[in-house]
């Protein structure tokens, strides 16, 4: 506690002293010869009370800390909660008990009851008023709504107003004498606010826009400050925003819970909010039952007010909006966190990170090395998720591609668009030669099993993105609107998670747009084109696979960066297929002819590896090596999978293996 609150504490008590002596003397005249009967306190034990010092363990509480700057603590709370001077004596009077108990036996001898040691308000008018008009206008202070009797004292038995027990709030008897936890209301059974440092402004990049705000509201106003609603997903920074707004005001903040506000916490909040001439940040939504309660004590308290949810109030509004910050700014943020320029704008480039998430990045990551950065930034997106889709795991890099080169050449030049939009399109000025969005559509066509959906593995890993197949079944709805709604979900939780959308068949939604004969045939046709804009505006690598990529509408081929056409790999493409399908662990007997299978029967990758897993099968349940009979004999399953004869002529010398 510091000098000023207790020297203006120990004054006060010294006032007191002398208003109870004065009491004690007319309540002594006034009953001098009446007899008393049963308990009762004496007159040498009320003079013996009023002329000892405060008991040492109360001036123990009360040991002077090192804050002489500091302004007294009672004065604080008389203009906090703006206390009348009788008020303020009324305050000092239930302030004196809790430094020393001989108070409680003054107290119940003026009130002529041994039992009754807390002043009431009979007590505290007769004490403070001069007369009964004086106090008839007092009794105004005890009203429920009045700031005495809702912010200072405790709440106390329904009764008469005469005989209202007056007793200070734990909170407010906490402060006065240095304590400067937060209410109990507040923490227990669980916190529910937390007082926040704010951070050196230099940890932040902020925007032209947010900069002029925050010039706005860091001078205060005269009157109602406005309420700041603060809108944008969690780690964007917006609480940020708000403790550099407090930070250059010289102001604390108090950040709040509201999902977990109770109507008795709201009165704990703004109790702390006064005590400390704080702003609040309100964190979430307020209960619909407590919207016009918290909205009522907002508009009575004048401080800075930031919201992420709307709360109606009669205070003026201002909106500020909080979007994933640019590719600039994202390399600028890591480039406060890290020291290599390159790293920074890898990063910056491959995840579309909010300022908070690049925090958790760097503070995840065991090193500031590439691999170890790109690694955390894997864990942190994968708390992410797409709506309708799952994600695939990342196991297979470029030497589990086995595709002709000019289709690998291709998957490279895609995996550097996206690697290089940043240069390319800002730091180069092509942004202003491209009117369309800048996001990345490729098409991969071909047969089935012919390596779309691996490339796209292959590209992800690559790029250390995660990959989201989109579950058709569980986007496209018979209900009108519905399907465009599901896909609104997925671009948005797409573009927010940072990752690569791959729609696998995707003819299914992307298809041509048919002649309009029906209303079916309108609607289906506004899905097409609700996705030409979607797909054209998402600043991400949408894939596209598709078996039939003549049926892909015209117009979605106009915005494909990159097709790709995959087909039946020739016999070169096979033997290397053959060759790596087999894990190095896989007993492989030595009469396989990896020639022979790669020349005689036409597959695609995938066929070959159902029928490379089929004959591991067919070797394991034979206690035996994986040899060539088993292998023919699973082609020839797969042959049938696929409507197609296994031809004697094809099988050749080795017909004998599965006669």
């Amino acid at each position: 506690m510091s000098d000023a609150s207790l020297h203006e504490i120990l004054a006060a008590l010294g006032w007191l002293d002398d208003v109870l002596r004065n009491a004690v003397a007319a309540a002594r005249a006034e009953r001098e010869g009446s007899n008393h009967g049963g308990l009762f306190i004496a007159d040498h034990d009320v003079d013996r009370l009023l002329a000892s010092p405060l008991c040492a363990s109360s001036l123990g509480a009360l040991e002077t800390l090192p804050d002489s700057n500091a302004p007294s603590r009672l004065t604080r709370v008389a203009q906090a909660f703006d206390l009348t001077p009788f008020e303020q004596c009324i305050l000092t009077l239930c302030l004196a008990p809790e430094i020393d108990r001989k108070y409680e036996r003054i107290y119940a001898y003026l009130q002529d009851d041994v039992q009754n040691t807390a002043p009431a308000a009979a007590l505290a008018l007769s004490l403070f008023c001069a007369n009964v008009e004086e106090q008839a206008a007092a009794r105004t202070a005890f009203h429920r709504a009045a700031s005495l009797a809702h912010w200072i004292l405790a709440p106390g038995a329904e009764t008469s107003t005469l005989a209202y027990p007056l007793r200070l709030h734990p909170r407010i008897a906490a402060f006065l004498l240095g304590d400067d936890t937060l209410d109990d209301a507040l923490c227990l059974p669980a916190p529910l606010a937390r007082w926040v440092n704010p951070r050196a402004d230099n940890e932040w990049v902020w925007s032209d826009e947010h900069q002029k705000k925050m010039a706005t509201l860091a001078a205060p106003v005269s009157e109602l400050e406005p309420l700041c609603v603060l809108e944008g997903p969690r780690g964007s920074g917006r609480s940020s925003f708000a403790a550099s707004v407090c930070r250059a005001r010289n102001t604390a903040m108090l950040v709040c819970d509201a999902a977990s506000l109770t109507e008795d916490r709201v009165t704990s909040l703004f109790r702390e909010l006064r005590i400390y001439d704080a702003a609040l940040y309100l964190d979430g939504t307020v209960p619909p039952d407590l919207a016009r309660l918290v909205a009522y004590e907002a508009e009575r308290w004048p401080g800075l007010l930031f919201a992420t949810d709307t709360l109606e109030t009669k205070r003026p509004r201002m909106t500020i909006a909080f979007t994933t910050p640019d590719e600039r700014t994202r390399r600028e943020l890591w480039l406060r966190r890290i020291a290599d320029p390159k790293i920074a704008a890898r990063l910056a480039a491959l995840f579309r990170f909010l300022p908070g998430e690049i925090d958790a990045a760097a503070a995840r990551a065991p090193s500031h090395s590439e691999a170890d950065l790109i690694a955390a930034c894997r864990q942190v997106s994968s708390d992410r998720t797409v709506s309708c889709a799952a994600k695939i795991p990342l196991r297979r890099g470029w030497n589990d591609l086995v595709l002709p080169k000019p289709h690998l050449e291709q998957l490279s030049e895609l995996a550097s668009h996206v690697r290089h939009q940043s240069r390319v399109y800002d730091d180069w000025g092509f942004h202003s030669r491209v009117s369309a969005g800048r996001g990345i559509v490729a098409l991969f066509s071909g047969p089935p099993g012919t390596g779309k959906t691996l490339s796209a593995e292959v590209v992800a890993h690559d790029l250390g993105l995660d990959l989201y197949r989109i579950d058709l079944a569980s986007l496209i709805s018979k209900y009108i609107g519905e399907t465009e709604k599901n896909l609104a979900r997925v671009f948005d939780e797409g573009e927010r998670s940072g990752g690569i959308l791959f729609f696998d068949e995707a003819d299914a939604v992307f298809g041509k747009r048919s002649e309009v004969k029906d209303a079916h045939d309108r609607y289906a046709n506004i899905e097409t084109s609700y996705l030409l804009q979607r797909i054209e505006d998402y600043p991400g690598l949408v894939i596209l696979a598709t078996n039939m990529g003549r049926n892909i509408d015209a117009a979605f081929q106009r915005r494909m960066t990159f097709v790709i056409d995959f087909q039946i790999p020739d016999a070169s493409h096979r033997r290397r297929l053959w060759r790596t399908v087999f894990p190095p662990a896989a007993p492989l007997h030595d009469d396989v002819d990896f020639d022979f299978l790669s020349e005689r029967f036409t597959l695609s990758g995938g066929h070959i590896r159902n029928i490379a897993v089929a004959a591991a099968f067919r070797a394991a349940g034979n206690g035996g090596s994986i040899d060539m009979q088993h292998i023919l004999l699973s082609l020839k399953r797969e042959y049938q999978k696929m409507g197609k004869v296994c031809e004697r002529a094809e099988l050749g010398d080795y017909y004998h293996l599965v006669r």
